[in-house]
């Protein structure tokens, strides 16, 4: 064995006593050592007389000139009319460089043995090749390392060029090479950080490198060095990688122009001893300089060899060229196949070098337990492959990539996705590449449908998309990566999206294929006119391809393939996936920008259509190409949507940027207000006609209104059109309206109303149609009403118990966009016969009739579960009905107060006390519902959600005053209002406690969180009800009931169950519990604040077991312990104990909540939300 053998062996280091390491193919000698009684600081043995070769770029440009001048020196005794008219051309130029380049100085002998001085041909005179222009950061001259010594201090500290600094340095290795090995050595260790340095007698014992490492590295560790220059953020070593490397790269270019690295190896195989045992070395920071040095050096040595391969290449063809003339010249041609081998000598010499590197550092490396340093060799090796291709781009070094690809670290997935993006980029490439793309394919599907990090699967997706251009994916593979346009991560789906719209862009070429593009030309034109986008054109094939492949990855998704990602998109008040999808496309598939002739595609009659796409007729088979099948409406309806939401959003941002780079002009605000008033003018003649169509389908119903609140009224008032379309868009939302039951349109129309009312131009006829749905839905209510027991469960037949709950359902939907309190306090309409005014019902206002059927909400367990869930949807309407109720009221209430008109507070001393009153009514009926109720029930949650929204309402009255300072409330109103404001009941606190807790071990049960240990003392002294017990506050439960109970409780605590339909089903239970948790817990925080909460800490005395901690104590216990969302909402709870009247607090936002909340503002989540309260609060 070798002691090159024993120096380059892998940590630890192996010697002759403890085993054989596993050697490199290349054959590899003893370098000589460098000692003083053979060397004498002389030169390298062959550095002296050898004449110095050309640098790479003169090799490059001037190759015939160098032929030509070996061959002039050797072809004197030719006569010159030997040569041909162009080499006589050459000779002559040759001659005119030679009289005006003045003649090279003689190298001179130093005197005292010392050595000569060389024309040393740096990096720096090297002509960079166009991929090679990057610009290298340079050393910025610090004191901290201009005081350092040596070859460090000259890379590093003094701003020097790594050209300079190489070339430097060799030239101090030709004067006295022992010593300039040792400052590269030293050079190296204190790039790692180590501050011992190695001697001349160290560099001179190559057998004891092992060794003498393995000393540095103890030194090293016990110093304790936590921080090495290749990672640190210290402003000290800014910029220190590419210096490095830069350095590195030079010594290499220097090596290779001065021809030293192919006379004499000694000086390299030195470098290359020390360099890569300390790549194997067991501390961190020796192993990663090292590593990146090696690899800085073999990537330099791929940029020679590719050099090289092409000066070879360039010798080969001069002398095939020179061959096929009449005359031959057989000098020139010796001279370059002369060339040739010596070139082949060099280049083969740079390839052992490679192998011997790559087996010796890179295939220990690529594995390394640093993720740092596999990143390093990931990045080299995709470099080394795009330098040098004809050695790395093979499959048995494509493979390290390949398996790369199953890292554990993001980051290290992430640069070899990027390496192979670049690759596949060329399509040089794509062939080298199959075998490999062909073994790894599956990976990178997988990666792109389910990794971990979104950013690494975006990037795959985007190599994919390169593999699919090259027809390297297979048909599944693209569907797989298809069906992510539904995926739960905008970075994955803005990454698909290209990738989406070159599939239907496949389709659809591969559903004209059988017309012909001749035919097609003639039956179809390929662009609509704005005026008529009614008639068909080439779009239309693209939107059935569109519709086609959205539904049917849809249902591929629903059935569940086992390839995709789990989180996927749910619809619920929020855009739907299809509208997200449509987001992801917009910008690639052009058509979506004719968003009318996608409108008059959906318009059209597609029922007229008889014939299939396998027509012999053309004109037939295209009708069966474009015809719409059964569901495909409803999605393009939905694309449609967000499609003309998008467009108009692009129209104005285009305008601001424009603005942004100063080339806002008049011409380009005309042309933007233009494209505006052209799409509110379609839109209007659209949305009518649409709904017309597909008014009576709920989903599609939904979507069209949704393109109403797109629609600018006031861009209609300028096109002098707006009445007749404000009569056709209002009477087109009140006829959805009153006809549907489906809560999604309820809530779309409440916001086309809300968004009418806004609009001055149509403000008006909005309140006049408002009115009339008013008093139809209130006259609907008491005739449906009429003669019936509206209080007790159960009395009302099926059919009636629908039409009623659909009924309230959309008093709710009105109580939230207008304000309710006039229409809900007046009797029966004086328009009905006096006959039915006499009735019991018609006496009763529909403020009474909401209470009565508050009460339907209280249990009963006799009945059918259909019958029952009739019955909770109207008892849910009516609360949510009679919240708003109580809001307007307290609204109307502050808002006459601080305009101080209270003349009707003063003389009517009973409005107050009515309120009172039903306030008192209401919080009964919630008191009933939640104890009848199971503990997680959603009517329960519902009425104990209420209440706290209910009693935190009022005390919004406790700071309401004048705006201004010199006005008062008179004593009388001022105490009135007093009275108006109490906490909530003891016994519905507890309850609402009870049900905080139930929440908070439900979500940490389903999510396997651990609670507080105080939780579950208080389950052990307080047993509450499990998820199917008996109701709270039952008298007829029994001990074993109660024991049962508890140890239900306690097996629930223990793990989550689980749940039917897989992983989907068990992530929506855990994000459900949470927002259940969350929004309690908020209104609980609400309500604390608001002092309507008692705590116990401050207030009652008579608390037992836990509940003697504080409230605030209580609820935050488990703060840290159930998720940022829940720690978030618990944080309004810190330093709000008390709040001055003029602070606006969280509750002084939930007190303008009120008023903004109700007609202003609810154009968001709010007005779609079904009609809820809960937006204002939270």
């Amino acid at each position: 064995m070798t002691s090159r053998d024993v120096a380059i062996g892998s940590s630890p280091p192996i010697t002759q006593e403890n085993g054989e390491r596993r050697k490199s193919g290349r054959a590899v000698r003893k370098p000589d050592v460098f000692a003083e009684e053979h060397h004498e600081g002389s030169l390298l043995i062959n550095g002296s007389g050898k004449r110095k070769r050309q640098s790479r770029g003169d090799a490059l440009l001037d190759l015939d000139a160098d032929a030509f001048q070996e061959e002039e020196s050797e072809s004197d005794e030719q006569s010159e009319g030997s040569a041909d008219e162009e080499e006589l051309k050459e000779r002559r130029r040759q001659s005119r460089q030679k009289k005006s380049t003045p003649k090279p100085s003689k190298r001179v002998k130093i005197s005292n043995g010392t050595g000569t001085t060389l024309a040393i041909r740096s990096a720096k005179v090297t002509p960079k090749s166009a991929s090679q222009k990057a610009r290298v950061q340079k050393a910025r001259s610090r004191q901290s390392q201009v005081n350092q010594e040596g070859l460090y201090a000259e890379v590093f500290g003094r701003g020097n060029s790594g050209e300079d600094a190489a070339a430097g340095w060799f030239q101090r290795y030709e004067q006295n090479n022992v010593n300039a090995m040792c400052e590269m050595v030293n050079f190296v260790l204190q790039c790692t950080g180590c501050k011992a340095k190695v001697t001349v007698h160290d560099i001179e014992d190559v057998d004891n490198i092992p060794n003498k490492l393995g000393d540095l590295q103890d030194e090293y560790q016990e110093a304790s060095i936590t921080d090495y220059p290749l990672i640190s953020k210290h402003k000290d070593y800014a910029a220190f990688r590419p210096v490095l490397v830069d350095f590195f790269s030079a010594v290499i270019r220097t090596m290779h122009n001065s021809s030293t690295l192919y006379e004499d190896q000694t000086l390299f195989d030195n470098i290359q001893i020390w360099v890569d045992t300390m790549s194997s070395a067991g501390i961190r920071p020796f192993r990663h300089t090292a590593t990146l040095i090696s690899l800085t050096m073999s990537t330099a040595l791929c940029q020679v060899a590719r050099d090289l391969e092409s000066i070879i290449s360039m010798s080969r063809r001069q002398a095939e060229t020179e061959g096929r003339k009449k005359k031959v010249n057989q000098a020139r041609v010796k001279s370059i196949q002369q060339k040739t081998e010596a070139d082949e000598k060099k280049l083969a010499t740079v390839e052992n070098i490679l192998k011997d590197e790559f087996d010796v550092v890179f295939v220990h490396r690529y594995r390394d337990v640093d993720p740092r340093i596999r990143v390093e060799c990931v990045s080299a090796m995709g470099n080394w492959i795009m330098t040098y291709r004809s050695m790395f781009l093979e499959g048995q070094y494509l493979r390290y990539l390949g398996w790369v690809l199953s890292d554990t670290v993001a980051h290290t997935r992430a640069e070899v996705v990027k390496q192979l993006k670049l690759l596949f980029r060329s399509p040089g490439n794509i062939g080298p590449l199959r075998g490999f793309t062909d073994r790894f394919r599956s990976r990178m599907v997988e990666i792109a449908a389910r990794d971990v990090e979104p950013g690494v699967r975006a990037d795959t997706i985007e190599l994919l998309d390169r593999l699919r251009d090259a027809e390297l994916l297979e048909p599944d593979d693209i569907d797989i990566i298809g069906q992510l346009i539904f995926d739960s991560e905008p970075k994955v789906r803005k990454a698909v999206g290209k990738f989406f719209v070159s599939n239907l862009e496949d389709l659809y070429k591969a559903n004209i294929e059988p017309i012909g593009d001749e035919q097609l030309d003639s039956l179809m034109p390929k662009a609509y006119d704005n005026e008529d986008y009614l008639s068909p054109t080439r779009s239309w094939i693209k939107f059935k391809c569109l519709a086609e492949t959205l539904k049917a990855y849809d249902g591929n998704e629903e059935q569940g393939n086992g390839h995709r990602q789990t989180s996927m998109l749910v619809a619920s008040n929020m855009d739907s996936r299809y509208m997200l999808a449509t987001q992801a496309i917009f910008s690639h598939m052009r058509e979506l920008q004719e968003w009318e002739s996608l409108a008059g595609y959906l318009l059209y009659d597609h029922s007229a259509i008889t014939s299939d796409a396998d027509d012999a007729d053309p004109a037939a088979a295209l009708q069966g190409i474009y015809k719409l099948n059964d569901g495909e409406e409803a999605i393009l309806l939905e694309v449609l949507d967000y499609t003309v939401k998008l467009y108009l959003i692009q129209t104005v941002e285009s305008q601001t940027e424009g603005k942004k780079k100063g080339r806002k002009t008049q011409a380009s605000k005309d042309d933007v207000h233009e494209k505006q008033e052209t799409a509110a003018y379609h839109l209007s003649k659209i949305i009518p006609q649409l709904l017309n169509k597909y008014g009576s389908v709920p989903q599609a119903a939904s979507a069209i209104l949704r393109l109403e609140h797109l629609l600018d009224m006031d861009l209609l008032n300028e096109l002098h059109s707006s009445e007749t379309t404000y009569s056709v868009l209002l009477d087109d939302i009140n006829k959805q309206f009153m006809t549907h039951s489906d809560r999604s349109v309820l809530a779309e129309a409440s916001v086309a109303l809300l968004k009418a009312k806004s609009s001055e131009p149509v403000k008006e006829a909005a309140d006049t149609k408002m009115q009339e749905m008013w008093d139809d839905t209130l006259n609907t209510l008491q005739n449906l009403l009429h003669d019936q027991n509206s209080e007790a469960r159960g009395t009302l037949t099926r059919n009636l118990l629908t039409e009623v709950s659909n009924t309230v359902s959309r008093l709710s939907s009105l109580a939230s966009i207008s304000d309710c309190t006039s229409f809900l306090e007046t009797t029966m309409p004086a328009s009905l016969s006096k006959k039915k005014q006499q009735s019991q019902a018609a006496k009763a206002s529909p403020l009474d009739l909401l209470f009565q059927l508050c009460r339907r909400g209280t249990a009963d367990d006799e009945e059918e579960d259909d019958v029952a869930a009739l019955e909770d949807d109207l008892a849910t309407c009516a609360i949510k009905t009679l919240l708003f109720y109580f809001m307007w009221k307290i609204q109307s209430i502050r808002s006459s107060i601080t305009s101080n008109d209270i003349h009707h507070l003063e003389h009517h001393p009973d409005l107050l006390t009515d309120l009172s009153t039903h306030r008192t009514a209401f919080a009964d009926r919630l008191s009933e519902i939640s104890s009848s109720r199971l503990p997680l029930d959603p009517l329960r949650l519902l009425s104990l959600s209420t209440t706290l929204d209910l009693y935190t309402l009022f005390s919004t009255l406790r700071h309401a005053r004048p705006a201004k300072e010199s006005q008062h409330l008179p004593p009388p109103v001022r105490n009135q209002l007093d009275d108006l404001i109490h906490p909530i009941p003891s016994p519905l606190q507890t309850a609402t406690l009870q049900t905080h807790d139930r929440l908070e071990r439900m979500f940490a049960k389903k999510s396997r969180r651990k609670l507080d240990p105080s939780s579950s003392a208080s389950k052990a002294n307080h047993p509450e009800p499990g998820e199917n017990d008996a109701p709270i506050g039952d008298s007829s439960d029994s001990d074993s009931d109660s024991a049962a109970a508890a140890d239900n409780d306690e097996e629930d605590d223990d793990g989550a169950p689980d749940v039917a339909g897989g992983k989907d089903a068990r992530k929506a239970s855990v994000l459900l519990a949470e927002q259940n948790l969350c929004e309690f817990t908020g209104k609980l925080v609400l309500a604390v604040i608001a002092g309507v909460v008692v705590d116990s800490e401050t207030g009652t005395g008579t608390a037992t077991g836990t509940e003697k901690m504080g409230l605030r104590e209580r609820l935050g216990r488990n703060r840290t312990r159930l998720g940022a969302n829940y720690r978030e909402v618990l944080a309004y709870l810190e330093d709000k104990r008390e709040k001055l009247p003029g602070k606006k607090g969280l509750l002084g936002w939930w007190e303008e909540g009120c008023g903004r909340g109700m007609g202003k503002g609810r154009e968001g989540e709010e007005g779609r939300g079904q009609g809820q309260g809960e937006g204002e609060e939270e």
